[in-house]
C-alpha cells in the first residue's frame, strides 16, 4: 500500500501543475505547489510524517526529481471545506492541489469546472506514478462525474 500510496500522491501533486512545468525553460527556479488538506499527522504520512510537518526523505526525491517545492497547509476539516470553497467562488487559484470528498465535493466542483480532468494526463504519463490498475475500479468512477476523472481515490472507510 506505501508504495501505490506514494505513486497516487506524487501523480496528484504533479498532475496539479504538469502544465506549467512544461512551460519552464531549463534551469528555471523551482515552481511551488500549493496543497490545501485536513487530517494532519493521518494524511500523507509517508511525505510529512507523522505530524505533518515534516520533509521526509521520499518527499524531497520526489521535489528534486520534478522540480517543484511542494507547501502543504494544514486545518481542520470544516475550516479547509470552506477555504477550499471561498478559493473556488473568488477564482483566485491560490491552492494547486485540495482534498475534495465524493461526498458531492468532487461533483460540485467538476460540474462548475472548478477542477482539473486528470484522463489526459494517465494517458501522458501512464505508470509513472499512478496504475489505475491498483485502485478499485468504483473508487475512480467515484471520483468522476459523466466519465471524466476530476480526483484520484486517496483513501476510503468502511464502517
Amino acid at each position: 500500500m506505501s508504495k501505490n500510496f506514494l505513486k497516487a500522491v506524487g501523480l496528484t501533486v504533479s498532475l496539479a501543475l504538469v502544465i506549467s512545468l512544461m512551460s519552464l525553460p531549463a534551469g528555471a527556479a523551482k515552481t511551488g505547489i500549493r496543497v490545501l488538506v485536513f487530517a494532519q499527522g493521518f494524511a500523507w504520512p509517508e511525505l510529512f510524517g507523522s505530524t505533518g510537518v515534516d520533509e521526509t526523505e521520499r518527499l524531497k526525491q520526489f521535489e528534486e526529481k520534478e522540480g517543484v517545492d511542494v507547501r502543504i497547509e494544514w486545518g481542520d476539516e470544516t475550516a479547509i471545506r470552506q477555504k477550499v470553497a471561498a478559493d473556488f467562488a473568488a477564482r483566485t487559484g491560490r491552492y494547486d492541489l485540495v482534498l475534495v470528498g465524493t461526498d458531492g465535493g468532487v461533483q460540485t466542483y467538476g460540474y462548475g469546472g472548478f477542477l482539473e480532468p486528470l484522463d489526459k494526463y494517465l494517458e501522458l504519463y501512464p505508470g509513472e506514478y499512478f496504475d489505475p490498475q491498483d485502485v478499485y475500479p468504483q473508487f475512480l468512477d467515484a471520483n468522476r462525474v459523466e466519465g471524466v476523472l476530476y480526483a484520484l481515490p486517496y483513501y476510503s472507510f468502511g464502517a
